[in-house]
């Protein structure tokens, strides 16, 4: 059962596009930009480490369009993903964030949809996964095996315009025991686990888009894979510069964790 929220509070934070190189000294450990732009494998800046477009029938991965800051890749196809391999979500108990752009085209009226992970089963394994739930809700979760050990997940509230079909960035963070959830550079949710750290260490594959859920029609651009905890400031420094403020909401609540 979810834990209702303790209480939420509202500020209002001025982005100050001025400082945003001094806020990122911190890089990621994977980046892919998609600068590509054709083909069916697209490399990391970092290492080099390839994320292949998967292609069927029924479903359609591929370079296509310009995000907000860069080439972007676009997801058609309710099963439709990119394989990145495993290396990348071997975060084992580090604190670590991914973040990206994102713009949803469609949800083909699914309530429950995959956006990035290595989740392959529907109940406990070895995974980290974050889902579109209830056309506008985000849900970050961590588990460590078949038994549920310290398995932790967090949900925001409904998120009006996620599915708007406009550029958005999300980014989700682990550091220790709390998971957060960011979205357009605000703290959505965020909670604290009561039991311990998730071992990452998984062989499945980190897909973005389909791994066993459907997966919305979208495209994505400038994803990170950071082996760090981000902070508020550094999430904000990803987003491109807007003329007005944005608000923050930020939440606190209890971890939970189920088998769905």
């Amino acid at each position: 059962m979810q834990t209702p929220l303790t209480h939420v509070h509202t500020q209002t934070t001025n982005y100050n596009q001025s400082n945003q190189e001094n806020f990122m000294t911190r890089q990621p450990k994977y980046h892919w930009q998609f600068a590509e732009k054709e083909g069916g494998i697209t490399r990391d800046t970092i290492s080099g480490t390839e994320g292949i477009f998967l292609q069927g029938d029924t479903y359609q991965s591929c370079f296509g369009g310009h995000g907000r800051i860069g080439n972007a890749v676009r997801l058609k196809g309710k099963t439709a993903s990119i394989n990145f391999g495993n290396k990348a979500g071997r975060f084992g108990t580090s604190d670590f964030t991914v973040a990206f752009g994102l713009r949803i085209e469609s949800t083909y009226d699914h309530n429950d949809l995959d956006l990035i992970g290595n989740r392959k089963v529907h109940g406990h394994g070895n995974w980290f996964s974050l889902r579109l739930e209830d056309q506008e809700r985000l849900t970050f979760a961590v588990d460590e095996n078949s038994e549920g050990k310290n398995c932790a997940m967090v949900k925001t509230r409904h998120l009006p315009g996620l599915t708007d079909a406009r550029w958005h960035h999300i980014a989700i963070v682990r550091a220790g025991r709390t998971l957060k959830i960011y979205f357009d550079g605000a703290l959505a949710t965020e909670g604290a686990s009561k039991t311990g750290i998730a071992n990452i260490n998984s062989s499945i594959d980190v897909r973005l888009g389909y791994s066993h859920r459907v997966t919305p029609a979208a495209q994505y651009e400038d994803l990170r894979i950071y082996h760090d905890a981000l902070n508020a400031t550094e999430i904000q420094s990803l987003i491109t510069p807007v003329t007005q403020p944005f608000t923050v909401f930020t939440s606190e609540t209890s971890l939970f964790c189920s088998n769905d």
